[in-house]
């Protein structure tokens, strides 16, 4: 038995005595006031002005190893953890079916879509014992964190694996630098995307000219950066490769988090791509600002410098921001073909391509470009679709700018010929002339051509915070990789090793920073936790689909997801290989059980932790592609580890739909998102880039099924 060291007791404060600035007091269930500071959301049963000497701390939990279904009840102790107090508006939740426990209150496993189904006969080794625990949606009752129960004595220090000072996990602790992004899960936020262009670049190319892309870096958050000469610069974003062009018009917008009261430091790095497959090439200039600036002045003309600053013949990059927390967006589904175009090839025809613009305030601003159509001057291009940001406009009066050239691999494109129309005129006409203004004085010049227009369908697109104020319920569906690529559990190199209270696991870090920005979006704080890859007790093949907890796949909150995670790693054997095939399908099945209506608006999230290449890769792809036709559903995963992750990129579509091995088939919307975490990443920084493309998707999928906002009540 460990001893204590007595504390002196302070006196109580009184009840009307002044809190200091930004703390709150408040009560749990049983009356025990705790203080809150609403600027660091740090909670504590101490009252903020007492200050004491920390006693020892408690030793550090053992996390037991697999066991045999016969020694199931001597894992309980070990697991099972007292529940934090709760405020008197949350209900207290239990787990369904569990021995342990006393009677559940819902005696039927409820499906996450709201219909009731009977609860599925588990064989009896996948019963672990399940802790009850409560669902907190508001900020937290002390300490501020998912890990450990607050002690029942106020003077009780957090154990040994929190922070000393802030009594939140070490790995949650962020470290100031310049531009970081502490506000971003206080919805303080305006989403700022920034349209790029450049004149006068440098021709870096013998044959034909430059073939220029601009990255945008960021500081590197976890560096301290006292000036901006400082700054460790990581990459954030980058644009399309413009092909033979000096004078560039990119149609990639970047987008930017801004944070007014931050200081935001970026640096634009522009390069001549020589290698289409590294995207390495010769350095064009850079130019380094601030996002504050661009946001007050709207367009930026940027001077461009060498790598030491200092400025040269490098030409000019011309910014605009665009705030688009506050635009109206149109989406224009548009199918295209072309007739009697102009031969621009000397031994051939014309190999054509369109490129639209929006023009506003005498401006062109690209928003999209098409792919080209090999030797003819007949095209007809692929159905596609692109998003007008149109600011207020009226979509109607939206001005759009058609360019058509013919593709050339070496030398500048050449112009076949410009049409203009507005948006209304477009969705209603059949065809424009295409003019090329070099050749309009020419005698008997009537046109080079004609843009024939098969079908335009314009919908003013709404937004994910409209769906979620009009009763859209999302569901969270989390899968984590137990295959043996993962390493022994009690390896300290393994990614699911959980030795060391001062560092958990990557995966166990990856879904307490995911899962505490999902949970506010989840009303009754239920997620379905899920695991693949590992042997369960008592079976000889690996499962690609079970509990984490071994009984009903849903989990309460935040901790009911991490300690179903522990009870995996102590009842499983890591096995393989890494088959997302099943997940995926019965992810879709989850997703389908109920059609999306006007009056019954859902989506899901399925969100996949793995460490390694996909080994049904080939199956995987079609999966995917089926899933985004007719089921609400995105993909998110997370690569922990080391790996090669560069097949798994392949399944995000940001710069072309996802086509199957045979090329027959292609992803109607662009569904999975990947990302990589890293350790000693930030976990607020994972759960950014994890979550960004997953509203766009829910839109998406509801326009396209002709369903609306709901009506607030």
């Amino acid at each position: 038995m460990s001893s204590t060291h007595p504390v002196p007791v302070p006196p109580p404060p009184a009840l009307d005595e002044t809190l200091p600035e930004g703390w709150t007091r408040h009560f749990d269930g049983s009356g025990r006031a705790y203080y809150h500071n609403n600027v660091s959301n740090r909670t504590t049963w101490m009252h903020p002005t007492f200050s004491q000497a920390p006693p020892p701390p408690p030793p550090p939990p053992e996390f037991p190893g697999v066991f045999p279904p016969h020694q199931m009840h001597n894992l309980l102790p070990h697991m099972s953890t007292p529940s934090p107090p709760i405020l008197p508006h949350q209900p207290q939740h239990h787990f369904p079916n569990s021995p342990y426990q006393q009677p559940a209150l819902a005696p039927h496993y409820s499906n996450p879509l709201g219909t009731p189904v009977p609860n599925p006969q588990t064989p009896q080794y996948h019963v672990y014992p399940t802790p009850s625990m409560p669902y907190n949606p508001g900020y937290p009752t002390p300490q501020p964190n998912n890990m450990y129960y607050p002690p029942t004595d106020p003077h009780q220090q957090p154990p040994l694996h929190m922070h000393p000072s802030t009594g939140v996990p070490p790995y949650l602790v962020s470290r100031p630098s310049i531009g970081s992004n502490s506000s971003i899960s206080s919805g303080k936020v305006a989403h700022i995307s920034l349209e790029l262009s450049a004149k006068g670049l440098k021709n870096k190319d013998l044959v034909g000219r430059s073939d220029p892309v601009c990255h945008l870096l960021v500081p590197n958050k976890k560096m301290l950066a006292p000036t901006a000469g400082d700054i460790q610069w990581v990459f954030h974003a980058k644009t399309e490769v413009s092909p033979n062009n000096t004078s560039p018009s990119w149609v990639t917008r970047i987008k930017v988090p801004y944070f007014f009261e931050q200081y935001q430091p970026l640096k634009f790095h522009l390069i001549d791509v020589d290698n289409p497959k590294t995207g390495r090439g010769d350095f064009l200039g850079q130019v380094v600002t601030n996002l504050a600036e661009l946001v007050t002045k709207g367009t930026s003309q940027l001077t461009l410098a060498d790598r030491t600053g200092r400025p040269g013949n490098f030409g000019v990059l011309i910014v605009d921001a665009h705030d688009e927390s506050q635009s109206t967006k149109v989406r224009v589904k548009v199918q295209f073909a072309g007739k009697k175009l102009d031969k621009k090839d000397l031994f051939g025809k014309s190999d054509p391509y369109f490129k639209i613009y929006y023009i506003t305030n005498n401006r062109n601003s690209a928003v999209y470009k098409s792919a080209y159509i090999p030797k003819t001057l007949n095209p007809a291009w692929t159905p596609d679709s692109f998003m007008l940001h149109t600011h207020g406009e009226p979509w109607d009066q939206v001005k759009l700018r058609c360019e058509v050239f013919d593709y050339d691999r070496y030398t500048p494109h050449d112009l076949i010929g410009i049409a203009e129309f507005s948006l209304a005129r477009l969705k209603n006409a059949s065809s424009f002339p295409l003019i090329n203004p070099k050749k309009v004085n020419r005698p008997r010049y009537v046109n080079s051509g004609e843009l024939i227009v098969h079908n335009v369908d314009p919908v003013q697109m709404p937004t994910f915070t409209q769906f979620l104020l009009g009763g859209l319920r999302l569901e969270f569906i989390v899968a984590v990789d137990f295959t043996s690529s993962n390493g022994p559990v009690t390896d300290p190199q393994s990614l699911h090793y959980m030795g060391d209270p001062m560092a958990p696991s990557l995966y166990y870090q990856a879904l307490h920073g995911i899962g505490t920005v999902l949970e506010s979006y989840v009303p009754d704080g239920q997620f379905t936790a899920l695991g693949f890859g590992a042997i369960l007790p008592q079976e000889r093949a690996a499962s690609f689909d079970f509990a984490l907890s071994g009984q009903d796949p849903r989990v309460i909150g935040v901790q009911g997801l991490l300690e179903a995670y522990k009870t995996a790693l102590a009842n499983v054997t890591l096995s393989g290989p890494t088959n997302f095939t099943p997940l995926i399908r019965n992810a879709m099945g989850l997703c389908q059980s109920q059609p999306v209506s006007q009056a019954n608006q859902h989506f899901c999230v399925l969100l996949i932790i793995t460490d390694g290449i996909i080994t049904d890769m080939a199956a995987t792809v079609d999966t995917i592609i089926d899933a985004s036709y007719n089921t609400p559903i995105a993909i998110v995963i997370v690569g922990v580890g080391n790996a090669n992750f560069e097949a798994m990129k392949r399944l995000d579509g940001d710069n072309e739909r996802l086509k199957s091995n045979d090329g027959m088939r292609k992803a109607k919307h662009d569904i999975v998102q990947f990302t990589r975490f890293k350790s000693g990443q930030p976990v607020e920084e994972l759960a950014e880039n994890v979550l960004q493309e997953v509203p766009a998707r829910v839109v998406d999928f509801m326009v396209d099924a002709g369903i609306s906002p709901g009506t607030t009540v």
